[in-house]
This record gives structure tokens, C-alpha cells and sequence, in this order.
């Protein structure tokens, strides 16, 4: 190992920042490097306890350089030694630099570690800390926080949106177990809740749209003029590509190549933390190129619309399409964003698509033992089948006109 850690040089991190391979690299004694494509290249200690690998961030490069990175997995290794699990002892001494005393510090620590950097879309987790669980009990020092308090970011919620208050609740349990692990808590203040005081048990959505139902939409989306182009396209987006709401939202130029009808999806904007190659049909090639001159000089295919000090993203805000869709009087049964999958889900079994082909064009994962052993991406049945379908939503448009 001493002989493969002396190989690795500066110039090696840089070509391996530069080339991006999205994949750890080995340093040598358990330190990794990893370039993602997004362009955030990130240091790592690989260590087992109790039979389980393991892995500490250790920060971001070239913030922090090879030789300071080998020092910290050094620190790291001596730890183990001890019998120490490093990452708690890491997080607690952050957290103990940082005077970690109240319910605000503890929750945005456990978004920093926890969220940000391994979730698809974090935005949505913070959206419900900012809006709902902090205003009410950011201020309340750990060892005062009481049921009460959850009682209170609950009860403001819940009637209205019964969703995220079950969001609240969940958000919170994980912050005080997390405070509990650093102990920095003796108590979990949320342990008396459970659904049923919060939003209650959600059933799961059935939700699709018909096609007649995607006529009246795409007609009224038209003449609509507080509805926008904008939103017009991203809705017909969703349904045509099959794809999440954020994959789309989110999503940068870079990862288009329209000439070639393809969008490469990173494996770090994905639910299943697997990157995919999306076939682009005729139809959604022709309104990319036209958001493309909405755009302007973005880098995101939808930039974020107002310039404001609070401003969280450099692209749309993630509220903003659904707010849209919501003021939208279609004279139709309620439908949500989410809705639009499933709403192409159905279309595609109606085109007669075969299921595991319908599946990954939805990016999902196969199940059971085909999951394990098909690796094959279906690009080229993918694309027929979107073709297919994207064909039927230009019928649909025809219809409007």
C-alpha cells in the first residue's frame, strides 16, 4: 500500500479531477478520491466496523490537497486502532467546535452530514426545515426541547398539509436520533409521535390522466397566459421523458447533447444513484431547442426566474411548476406534479410497451433476480417506445390547435 500511496501525486489527483471518471479512486491505505461529474471532486476513508464498510467524508478537493488528506485518513487510521468509530468521533468534535447548543444547530448539522450530499434532492428537505420545523423550534436549546415543541411544528401543519407535516415529523425523529449519537441529547423528544399525529397514514396515489383529460390540460396550459411557455413545456416534458420533477428542473445544458438526441442523466441527480442515458424523441428535441432560448446564457435549462438576495437556486425553485399546475383551473379531478409519471407510465402499457421496457424508462430499478443480473440499459427499445409516445402527446397537441 505504501508503495501504490507514493504513485498517487498531485498531478494524478488533477487528471483524475479533470477526466471525472464518477468512480473512487484508491490513494493508498484506505484514502479515496472521486470526481463526480457535476464537477465536485471529494475525499474519502474507507474503514470496516463490525463487519460493515464504512466511509468518511473528509472534504472537498482542492480545498483540501492530497498531503492534507493523507494526514486526516493517518488521524483516522489510529482511531480505528483505538476501536473508535471514527465518523461519530469526527461529527461530534465538528459539532463541539461549532457550540452546537440548539435545535437549528443540530438540524442544519444533520442536513450537512446526513441530506446534502446523498440524497436525490435535498432542496426538499430543507424547504420543510425552513418553512415548518425551524421557525417554531429553531431557538430551543437542546436541553429544553420538549414534546411540546413537536407538538407545536405539527399542529401548525397538519390540517393543511397533512403530507408534510409526516415530513416534518420524520425530518425531526432523524435530527434527535442524530443528536443522540454525537450525545449531545439524553432524550428524543419526538419518541410519543407517530403518523396518526401528524398527517396520518397516506394512502398511495392512482392518479392518471386520460386522454381526453391530457387534451383539456394542454389546451387550457395554451391559453392561459399567467401560466406561461415555460411551465407549458416543462409539463409536457414530464410527461413525454418520464423523468422526476427535479431530474428536470435541475437539469444543466451540459448533460444535453440535442444533436445527438440524448440526455445523459448523472448518477448523483438520480433517485437510484444511477446515471442513464435518456433518448430524446423528435418532439422533445424541438422544445428543448426552444427553452433554449428562454434560457439565455444559463447553464440550466430552467433558469431560476427572479434575482433576490434569498435566492436558493441558480435554477427554477422546485415549488414553482406545482404552484403553476395548482392555479391552473382545468375543471379537472385534482392531479399533482407527480401525477404526470404515472399519467406516462400508463400511456406506455396502453401503447402496448413491454413492462421491464416501461420500467427503465421510468429509471426504475428491475426487481428480484433480473435486477440483479440484466444490466442491460434497453437504450434502443427505450427510445422506440418514447418515440411512441411522444408521438401521441404531438396528436393530443394537434387536437388544441
Amino acid at each position: 500500500m505504501a508503495a501504490q500511496e507514493k504513485r498517487i501525486t498531485d498531478l494524478t489527483i488533477r487528471g483524475w479531477a479533470k477526466l471525472r471518471p464518477d468512480s473512487a479512486k484508491s490513494c493508498g491505505d484506505n484514502l479515496y478520491f472521486r470526481a463526480h461529474e457535476s464537477g465536485v471532486n471529494q475525499w474519502y476513508f474507507r474503514y470496516t466496523l463490525h463487519g460493515k464498510a464504512r466511509w468518511m467524508f473528509l472534504g472537498n478537493y482542492p480545498d483540501k490537497s492530497l498531503e492534507m488528506a493523507r494526514k486526516d485518513a493517518r488521524r483516522a487510521r489510529i482511531g480505528i486502532d483505538d476501536g473508535k468509530d471514527v465518523s461519530v468521533v469526527r461529527l461530534r468534535e465538528k459539532l463541539s467546535a461549532r457550540n452546537a447548543k440548539t435545535v437549528g444547530e443540530l438540524a442544519n448539522d444533520w442536513y450537512r452530514e446526513k441530506v446534502e450530499r446523498s440524497i436525490e434532492n435535498p432542496q426538499v428537505v430543507r424547504r420543510v426545515l425552513d418553512n415548518h420545523v425551524l421557525p417554531k423550534i429553531g431557538n430551543v436549546l437542546l436541553t429544553d426541547v420538549r414534546p411540546t415543541d413537536i407538538e407545536r411544528v405539527l399542529k401548525a401543519v397538519r390540517h393543511k398539509y397533512p403530507s408534510t407535516a409526516n415530513s416534518a415529523l420524520r425530518h425531526m425523529r432523524k435530527i434527535f436520533r442524530h443528536g443522540a449519537k454525537l450525545e449531545l441529547m439524553t432524550h428524543d423528544p419526538a419518541v410519543p409521535f407517530d403518523l396518526t399525529d401528524a398527517g396520518g397514514v397516506q394512502k398511495s396515489r392512482k392518479r392518471a390522466l386520460k386522454l381526453g383529460e391530457l387534451v383539456a390540460l394542454f389546451k387550457k396550459m395554451r391559453d392561459a397566459r399567467a401560466f406561461g411557455r415555460e411551465n407549458e413545456l416543462a409539463t409536457k416534458l414530464l410527461l413525454a421523458l418520464c423523468v422526476r420533477k427535479m431530474e428536470l428542473l435541475a437539469a444543466a445544458w451540459r448533460e444535453f447533447d440535442l444533436d445527438k438526441s440524448v440526455w445523459t442523466l448523472p448518477a448523483e441527480r438520480t433517485k437510484t444513484r444511477q446515471s442513464i442515458a435518456i433518448p430524446l424523441s423528435v418532439q422533445v428535441v424541438a422544445w428543448l431547442r426552444e427553452l433554449k432560448v428562454f434560457a439565455g446564457r444559463s447553464e440550466y435549462v430552467f433558469p431560476a426566474r427572479r434575482i433576490t438576495k434569498q435566492r436558493r437556486f441558480d435554477h427554477v425553485s422546485p415549488d414553482t411548476l406545482n404552484w403553476a399546475l395548482k392555479n391552473l383551473d382545468c375543471g379537472l379531478e385534482h392531479f399533482t406534479v407527480h401525477d404526470m409519471r404515472r399519467t406516462a407510465r400508463t400511456h406506455l402499457s396502453e401503447l402496448k410497451v413491454s413492462s421491464h421496457i416501461a420500467e427503465r424508462a421510468l429509471n426504475h430499478k428491475l426487481k428480484g433476480v433480473e435486477g440483479v443480473y440484466d444490466m442491460y440499459e434497453y437504450f434502443e427499445e427505450r427510445k422506440e417506445a418514447l418515440d411512441r409516445w411522444a408521438g401521441r402527446l404531438a396528436e393530443l397537441e394537434a387536437v388544441c390547435s
